[in-house]
């Protein structure tokens, strides 16, 4: 109500509000991967869990609130994924490609800064953190046993996430969907299923995490260093 009655340059008048297709299908083009994979990924997650059931409700209980903690350490990479896609974004529709690259590299380095801090600190303070979840000691050290192993793998998901963010902000949505869909669903799962409950082994079932990681960090790396992703967007332009 108070956006229809002013009369600033931000008024919003009812009649124009229509759907341009234009824009409509770009932010499709950009949005629809990127749910498509979280999607995917979640439910790969699932079948993780599954597989750290067979192991007893004391490594459920242990996993599940080192799970907690992990959600927390994983935001401030998301978040940079995200700031790299709009910042990146912004300055390839002004063919700023230099910025581009200035952002890039630097957001990368503080993606993977922030997530080699955080493992630092879960070593120091993972015990403390879990106790806010639970006083049971073999709980506890089922949720170390989860933290040691995937902590490791947070600077290769740092770097997955902030190419991939880099990727998007180009128009180029698809690569690093299939690439992640392919790495944290396909390959954890194979990982899990063909190691993890075949051999009856809980630290090859967490180790399916960093394994993925690594695989889709070199992955679009390699992509990175091939293709000539960042004219892609002009190129686009010109078709």
């Amino acid at each position: 109500v108070v956006l229809i009655r002013t009369d600033e340059e931000y008024k919003v008048t009812l009649r124009d509000i229509r759907v341009y297709p234009r824009q409509m299908a770009a932010v499709i083009r950009v949005g629809l991967p990127s749910g498509i994979q979280n999607a995917i990924v979640g439910f790969s997650n699932v079948i993780v869990q599954s597989s750290i059931n067979i192991f007893g409700e004391i490594a459920v209980a242990g996993c599940s609130a080192y799970i907690k903690i992990d959600g927390f350490v994983i935001l401030p990479v998301m978040s940079m994924s995200m700031t790299l896609t709009t910042f990146v974004g912004q300055n390839i529709g002004a063919l700023n490609y230099d910025r581009v690259k200035k952002g890039m590299k630097t957001g990368l380095a503080m993606g993977v800064g922030i997530t080699l801090a955080l493992t630092v600190l879960l070593q120091f303070l993972g015990g403390f953190l879990l106790q806010i979840f639970t006083s049971d000691p073999e709980v506890i050290a089922y949720g170390l046993q989860m933290m040691h192993i995937v902590s490791m793998g947070y600077f290769l998901l740092g770097i997955s996430h902030c190419l991939a963010g880099t990727l998007r902000g180009v128009g180029l949505t698809r690569v690093p969907m299939v690439i992640m869909v392919l790495c944290w669903c396909v390959a954890r799962v194979a990982w899990i299923v063909i190691l993890g409950r075949q051999l009856y082994n809980l630290p090859l079932v967490l180790a399916g995490y960093p394994v993925s990681w690594l695989l889709s960090a070199v992955l679009l790396a390699i992509y990175f260093w091939k293709m000539d992703w960042i004219h892609y967007y002009e190129k686009s332009m010109r078709r």
